[in-house]
This record gives structure tokens, C-alpha cells and sequence, in this order.
């Protein structure tokens, strides 16, 4: 017998391989043999998992392990096992999008990255899940895939059909209309048992997601352009909406409610289970109570054939945080672009969002693999399919599982089943679908903090009022904590805005350029301060009228502060205080200067009349406080009227940027100041001007003359650049550089010339002998006008006319006139 050829043995060896591969059950079909899987979800959950994991075990050979935890104990041993990286003893995670955020900004310490795998699972039927959950259930903040959908969480409402027949009562479209139906039917029996129920399944339970039977309220009142919109936070300032007119009415209409609602302790779960048992007439809530009723149908009363679907309750009316007002959507359609025919606003809520899967990163690739294939299994149309209509948690997300024949088979009523269906659809389709929460501490915003208030004011612990100021304040407070700019990135992203865009690198520079100025200027003025008090008795500050340059280093302090305060953040706040600093400190500078003008013309003038009358420095400084009076009462008609703001401006789409800018409605309010500080300047050249004409010799006129005539350019120009130029950026840098130039100019030539004077130990002359001399000289005539100007004092006994003549000299007391 002849031993068989080398080659026929090796054919031989290859076909046993063959045959080996279709055996099945063997090691080619089962690529997760011998692993292990470790799953975390909430323990109601878990029942799904366990009663579908043995079929999955068989197919790929690994051993899964599900672990079921309360709700508040959920995300603390998720953050643990995340936290210890390699070593983390569990596989997958299944949890609500509400963790999502914070499970993947970790790096290495977080979830794995799942885009890839998904896109080459052709398995998992990825376009057949609702748009709304792939994004929100499974897409972090960078766009990438790190979870794969299980559960489609969102409210809709729940009716008894038989109930609303049989009372005329059509299904509610706003919540007006849903409290006026539970008032009606309250108390009445609804199951035949002869006990009194309630017309609302409203869950108020404490710490588990009592929260979004509030927040399904507000919604409608406060987002009505659609899920970019958002309801919790401004998405410009992450500033809590909770104190908006919305929000507040919001809170108003679920007290209102709870009063036609069953005992403080019943939970979510309570809720959707004693809905089917037809304990209720209305239920806003979860899909689950679908087909817990179809279980009922051999039960003495069941409600299988008796329940409806349909979009929350909206509102006709809804509040607009921007204009501070409210929209009546009948009257002002254009204004509610995605409310219904009738002007109704709906926001369906997607409370919780839905449960998602997500496999940690830093284990390792085995581990990697096999939690991703159970997950996707889970997910896969074959295994969801079952089980969305089995009642135990897992909520519809796919097109797929609104299935007519489906939802018979499995027990449903055909006409029930074909209500729910439309009223789902619709629900899980609306353009306006409100957003929750998924972000950096979601679980402390909602489930601590939002909750523990909840608890609270359903104690009567405290009030309506107190509950939005102190959600108000604990959620700002938790924004502030964490990091307000990276919050706002996370929100926006969570909505579907585009992440927010920084400010221009220009605008910035421009700020330190005015910081730095300002600074200059501040330090300048506190030199001429201190110089002042140092020199205070020296004359030439006594004849300068030293009370009257206190005045003017008071005014361009608070210039120069206002412009500092400007450039180092534009914010409301900063805006209206710049205003009052602004046009406080230019007055009393221009008022100082003009009136300082207008005594010494008075001086002047009097003199050269022979009057008597005396002017004294405390009239003048009164007549300041009342030059004053109407500054004062303009700015404080313009901070209650029309106070300025602080806006943003387009964002530049080439570079993500926008700037700053502070404004107000309307113009008017700075007219009505440039108006009358224009009259006031013109009254002081006038008066300098004159002065100077008399007294060529009186320096304080002249330097009074050019500041007043620098308050006329600043003012000018700056005006008529803001009014030309396009730039917002441009227009900033010189609305604050006039407003410096403005204020330090008169300090400069008020106290430079007097500084230069007492180091030179020049003699100071008195605006008496100049006016004495003055006077001297217009009795003398034209030959006298050189010794009037070169300031000499006025020498004793006759004085000569320009014929030779002499003049005996007046016995007029000078003194008395311009004292």
C-alpha cells in the first residue's frame, strides 16, 4: 500500500480547514471567545440587556455581565472607572446624554472615539436612527461618534381617548387648554373601581428626572425658532434664563397642574404605570406607557385600546428674551415660524434624550472590541425592534420601529397602535424639538440642583418666587465654576450653534492702547495734584483760581477712569458706568474752564465800566452745581429709558470674530449733552475771547481759549468720525482717544505754564494789575497798549496821552472793583 503523495496531503489538510470553518459554533464564527464583558446601565434597563445577551453570547463566544444601578448612583461609578484608566473593571457604559459631555473631554481617560467603527458597521442600519438622537444621543462636542443610541427618550401626550369622548373635550393643543381639561375631569373614577383619580400623571418624586415634567412647561413658552434656540441659558452669556417672563410662567402653570395630580412621592415610573392602569386622563410623559397599557388587555379594565398620542401642549404665547416682550402667535405668525397652522408653539421636549452606549478608552483593544459589538447588537434594528415594544425602558429612535404590523403582532389595539404612531412621529419630528440639558455638570445642574429646589417648592418650602431666583443663582454659580467660556462652547454645541467666535485680536490691542493712555493720564493728573497742594499759596495759583483746577483734576480722573473702565471689559455694567464717567468728568472740566472765562471777563468788563459789583468765587461755583443740574438729570433719564448696553456685532464668517460695542435704541439722549456743551463752549470763547481783547496780557484767558477751542475739535471730530467710519473698532479707539485728548489737553495748559513759571521763579502777576493796567491803558489811549501788553504794573502820577498831554490819574478804587 503506497503512502500518500506530500501534495495530496496538504489538499487534504486544507479542505479539513474548510470544513472546520463551517462547523458552526466554531472559533471563525465566535471572534469574542473567552472575553469577559462588564455593563453598567440603570438597573431598569439592565432587564433588557439580560434578556437579550444570551443570544448574543452564543454568536460571538463572549460572556457578558450586566451591572443594574440606581439612577443617582449611575454617573459617580462611571466617573470612577473612567478616572482609573486601564484598570477600569467595566466594558461598557450605558447612560444618559446628560454624562455625555463630561465622558468625553478626558482624553485618554474617556470614551473611545466610535465614528469609525460606525461608519463600517453596515450592521447597525446607522440613517435608519432619527437625525435628532444620532446627534444628541451619540455626537460629542468636536463632532466625532463616541456613543451608539439604545433609547429615544422624549415626551409626547397621553390621553384617554374614551374619557375626552365622553366629556366633549377636544385634545389639549396649549396648556391653558390642558388645565382647563383637568379641572373638569378631576376626581373623577376613570377604571371603574368606584375611587376617586386624577386627571394628571404628574411624577414629582424626588432625584429621578422629576425635573422634565417642569421643564416641558416651560419650553413652548421660551424657544419657538427651533432647537438652536435653547430654553435653560443665554448662548451668548450662558446667563440661567430662569428669571425671564417664560420661565416664570413655565413654573406657574406646573403649580397650577399639581393640584389635579396624584400624591408627592409617586416617581416616573409610578406615573407611566398607573397611566396605563387608567388612573389618569392625561399624561405628559415617556413612550413607555404604550405598551405597559397593551399588557393590560386581559386585565379586568385595561386601557390598550383606549389611549392617544399627541404633541405636547404648546402655547399661543411665548416670550422674546430680546425684546423683552410677549409674542401672541395667532397675531404675529412671522414672529412663531415653526408654530402650527392654529399659532400654537410646540418645543417637545427630549427629556433625558435617550439611553446611549459608549466603551472606555483606555482598555484595551480585545476588551475594546467585544463591548463594541454588544453594543451595536443592542442597537441593531433586529434586537431594538423587540425591544421598544416590550415596555421596560427602551423608547423608540428609529424609523423602524414605528412599524404598524410590528406593533399589532406584539399585542396593540390596530387603531390605538396607528394613533400612537402618528402622534410619535410627529413628536420625534418637530422642527422645535427643546433640547436637554448635555453639557460639563449636567448631572449637577439637573439632578442636584434643579431637583433639590423641585423637592422644595412641591414641600411648600419655599415659593415660586424663591425656586426661579435660587435656580437662578446655584445654576450662574455652577456656570461660573466650571468656566463660563467653556460652558458657552458646550451649550452651543449641544443646541447645533457653531462655537462661539472670539473676539478680534484688534479690538483687544486697541483696549490696552487706551488702557496704557489712560494710565499716562491718571499718573499726569496726580502729579498736578500733587504739585497743587504742595504750591498751594503760591500765587500763580492763587490768581489761576485754584478751586476751579481741583474741579478740573476731578473731571479728567473720572474721564480718564470711565476710558479704563471701558477698555477692560464691555459689559452692560461697564457701559452705563462709562457713561456717567464720560459726561460728568468732560463737564465739570468745560464748565470749570468757561466759567473761570466768564468771571474773568465779568472782572474785565466791570472795570472797564467803573461798576462795583463784585462777583465772588462762591457764586461762580454755584453757578457750576446748577450748569450741572441738567447733565445730571439727562443721564439719569437716559440710564432709565434707553440705558446702553453692550452688543455684539456680526460675526466676520472668515475668521470667527466679532467685536464688542456699547449701545443704545436711540441717539438722541448724547445729542441733547453735545448740544449743551456746544452752547456752553461757545459761551466760553466768547468770554476768553473778550478778556483776552482787554487784557492782551492775561494768560489765563488764553489758555481757557484753547482748551475750549480743543473741546470744539475733540467733540467735532470725534462725532463726525464715528459718523463716517464703518468700523466698530475704529469707531471705539476714537470715541475714548477724543474723550482722553479732550480731558488732558485743559489740564496741560491750565497747570504746565504755571509749573514752567514757579521753576523759572517768574514773578506772578495778579489779574488785577493787568486789569488796572488795561484800564490804565484805554484812558490813555493808543500809546499805552504796548505797556498794557508786556503786563508792567501801572506806575504813579499822571499818565501821558499819545499828543504828550498828561492824563491826572482817576482816584477809582481798582481794588473794589475786581476783588
Amino acid at each position: 500500500m503506497c503512502r500518500p503523495s506530500f501534495l495530496n496531503a496538504l489538499l487534504l489538510l486544507l479542505i479539513c480547514l474548510l470544513l472546520l470553518c463551517l462547523v458552526p459554533g466554531t472559533v471563525a464564527q465566535r471572534p469574542h471567545e473567552g472575553v469577559i464583558l462588564n455593563v453598567l446601565t440603570l438597573d431598569v434597563i439592565a432587564q433588557n440587556l439580560e434578556r437579550n445577551k444570551a443570544l448574543f453570547e452564543e454568536r460571538t463566544g463572549a460572556t457578558v455581565i450586566v451591572h443594574g444601578k440606581a439612577f443617582a448612583a449611575l454617573y459617580g461609578q462611571i466617573d470612577t472607572e473612567l478616572r482609573s484608566g486601564a484598570n477600569s473593571v467595566l466594558d461598557a457604559f450605558i447612560f444618559p446624554p446628560q454624562f455625555l459631555v463630561d465622558f468625553t473631554t478626558r482624553g485618554e481617560n474617556g470614551l473611545e472615539i466610535l465614528t469609525e467603527r460606525v461608519a463600517a458597521d453596515a450592521s447597525i442600519d446607522w440613517l435608519d436612527v432619527f437625525p435628532f438622537f444620532r446627534r444628541f444621543n451619540s455626537v460629542g462636542i468636536d463632532g466625532q461618534v463616541y456613543t451608539i443610541p439604545l433609547d429615544g427618550d422624549m415626551h409626547a401626550l397621553y390621553y384617554r381617548t374614551d374619557v375626552l369622548e365622553s366629556h366633549g373635550i377636544a385634545v389639549p393643543r396649549t396648556w391653558e387648554e390642558f388645565a382647563a381639561a383637568a379641572e373638569q375631569l378631576h376626581g373623577e373614577d376613570f377604571n371603574g373601581d368606584g375611587v376617586p383619580d386624577y386627571a394628571v400623571c404628574l411624577a414629582r418624586g424626588p432625584r429621578f428626572q422629576g425635573g422634565y415634567f417642569l421643564l416641558h412647561m416651560i419650553a413652548p413658552y421660551l424657544q419657538r425658532m427651533g432647537t438652536d434656540e435653547g430654553f435653560f441659558f443665554d448662548v451668548d452669556t450662558m446667563e440661567p434664563l430662569a428669571l425671564q417672563e417664560g420661565f416664570r410662567a413655565g413654573v406657574e402653570m406646573y403649580m397650577r397642574l399639581r393640584e389635579f395630580g396624584p400624591p408627592l412621592e409617586w416617581n416616573v415610573v409610578d406615573a407611566m404605570e398607573q397611566m396605563a392602569a387608567g388612573r389618569c386622563a392625561l399624561a405628559p410623559t415617556w413612550a413607555n406607557v404604550g405598551p405597559i397599557s397593551r399588557d393590560t388587555r386581559h386585565h379586568a379594565f385595561s386601557t390598550w385600546d383606549k389611549l392617544g398620542v399627541s404633541l405636547l401642549p404648546g402655547s399661543e404665547d411665548v416670550w422674546d428674551r430680546v425684546q423683552q416682550r410677549w409674542i401672541h402667535c395667532p397675531d404675529e405668525l412671522v414672529e412663531c415660524p415653526l408654530a402650527s397652522g392654529d399659532g400654537v408653539n410646540h418645543a417637545p421636549l427630549a427629556a433625558n434624550g435617550g439611553w446611549a452606549g459608549g466603551v472606555p478608552a483606555a482598555i484595551s483593544q480585545e476588551r475594546r472590541d467585544a463591548a463594541y459589538a454588544f453594543l451595536a447588537f443592542m442597537s441593531s434594528p433586529e434586537i431594538s425592534n423587540q425591544d421598544v415594544l416590550a415596555g421596560q425602558a427602551l423608547d423608540p429612535y428609529r424609523a423602524g420601529h414605528f412599524d404598524l404590523d410590528r406593533w399589532v403582532a406584539s399585542g396593540f389595539d390596530r387603531a390605538s397602535a396607528l394613533n400612537q404612531i402618528e402622534g410619535w412621529t410627529a413628536t420625534l419630528g418637530h422642527p422645535n424639538v427643546a433640547a436637554d440639558l448635555r453639557m460639563n455638570g449636567a448631572d449637577e445642574y439637573m439632578n442636584v440642583i434643579l431637583d433639590d429646589l423641585m423637592w422644595a417648592m412641591n414641600n411648600n418650602n419655599i415659593t415660586q418666587e424663591q425656586f426661579v431666583q435660587q435656580l437662578y443663582s446655584r445654576w450662574n454659580g455652577l456656570t461660573e465654576s466650571l468656566g463660563r467660556a467653556e460652558q458657552r462652547r458646550q451649550y452651543r454645541a449641544l443646541i447645533g450653534l457653531p462655537p462661539p467666535a472670539e473676539e478680534n485680536d484688534l479690538s483687544l490691542v486697541m483696549r490696552i492702547v487706551i488702557i496704557v493712555l489712560c494710565a499716562i493720564a491718571l499718573a499726569l493728573s496726580v502729579f498736578f495734584a500733587v504739585f497743587l497742594a504742595v504750591q498751594w499759596r503760591n500765587q500763580h495759583f492763587v490768581y489761576g483760581n485754584r478751586i476751579f483746577m481741583v474741579v478740573q483734576l476731578l473731571g479728567g480722573v473720572l474721564t480718564f477712569c470711565g476710558a479704563i473702565v471701558l477698555a477692560s471689559d464691555i459689559t452692560d455694567a461697564t457701559c452705563q458706568v462709562t457713561t456717567w464717567l464720560f459726561a460728568v468728568g468732560i463737564f465739570l472740566i468745560y464748565l470749570a474752564l468757561i466759567l473761570r472765562a466768564v468771571h474773568v471777563y465779568y472782572l474785565v468788563a466791570a472795570a472797564m465800566k467803573f461798576s462795583q459789583r463784585r462777583l465772588t468765587h462762591l457764586q461762580v461755583m454755584i453757578a457750576l452745581v446748577v450748569a450741572m443740574l441738567p447733565v445730571l438729570v439727562v443721564l439719569v433719564v437716559w440710564q432709565v429709558v434707553d440705558p446702553f448696553e453692550a452688543k455684539a456685532s456680526e460675526i466676520d464668517l472668515s475668521n470667527d470674530t466679532y467685536t464688542v460695542f456699547c449701545a443704545c435704541q436711540y441717539p438722541w439722549w448724547a445729542v441733547s449733552l453735545f448740544v449743551y456743551g456746544g452752547v456752553w463752549l461757545v459761551i466760553g470763547v466768547y468770554a476768553a475771547i473778550v478778556s483776552r481783547s482787554l487784557a492782551p496780557a492775561l494768560k489765563e484767558s488764553r489758555a481757557i481759549a484753547l482748551s475750549a477751542y480743543n473741546g470744539i475739535v475733540c467733540g467735532g471730530l470725534g462725532l463726525l468720525l464715528a459718523l463716517v467710519v464703518d468700523s466698530l473698532d475704529a469707531i471705539f479707539f476714537i470715541v475714548c482717544l477724543c474723550a482722553l485728548f479732550a480731558a488732558l489737553v485743559p489740564l496741560i495748559l491750565s497747570f504746565v505754564p504755571k509749573l514752567y513759571a514757579i521753576i523759572k521763579n517768574e514773578e506772578a502777576v495778579s489779574s488785577k494789575a493787568l486789569i488796572r493796567r488795561a484800564f490804565e491803558c484805554r484812558r490813555c489811549g493808543t500809546a499805552c497798549q504796548q505797556c498794557a501788553r508786556t503786563g508792567m504794573t501801572s506806575t504813579s502820577g499822571p499818565v501821558s496821552s499819545s499828543s504828550g498831554a498828561t492824563t491826572p490819574r482817576t482816584t477809582t478804587n481798582m481794588d473794589s472793583v475786581v476783588a
